[in-house]
């Protein structure tokens, strides 16, 4: 595998770890906003302004 494949490689690795994090991080979040307010994950993504699409994402991951 040449250099710039493997860089190609590694960054696609980091990247997804990175999002990993992210909604590890904002699913904790949607869950303490909910059991602290009440809300329902709907109301609790709207609040904090999460988008539509990844509305659907996150509910699946609930």
């Amino acid at each position: 595998m040449g250099g710039e494949a493997m860089r190609r490689l590694m960054e696609d690795v980091i990247q997804e770890e990175n999002q990993k994090a992210v909604d590890k991080s904002t699913l904790t979040f949607i869950k303490n906003l909910m059991k602290n307010s009440g809300w329902d994950s709907e109301k609790a993504m709207n609040a904090i302004g999460i988008s539509p699409a990844d509305q659907i994402r996150y509910a699946a991951l609930l």
